[in-house]
């Protein structure tokens, strides 16, 4: 019975570690997506001022 306490507590153990680590990659999996998505928001930004300054420089009116 000792053996199998001491067994099972190592087993408690490694599950926590696991259920931490898989925590810890859901943390960076989800800061990298919120980055991608920034970078998606600033790049389509970009774009729309660069067809903002193309229709002045043509000084025609601009698409919505």
């Amino acid at each position: 019975e000792e053996s199998e306490e001491a067994l099972l507590a190592r087993v408690d153990h490694v599950d926590v570690v696991q259920r931490n680590r898989v925590h810890d990659f859901l943390a960076l999996l989800q800061l990298a997506l919120r980055t991608l998505d920034e970078l998606r928001l600033w790049v389509r930004r970009r774009e729309k001022e660069r067809e903002i300054h193309r229709c002045l420089r043509r000084r025609s009116p601009c698409c919505d």
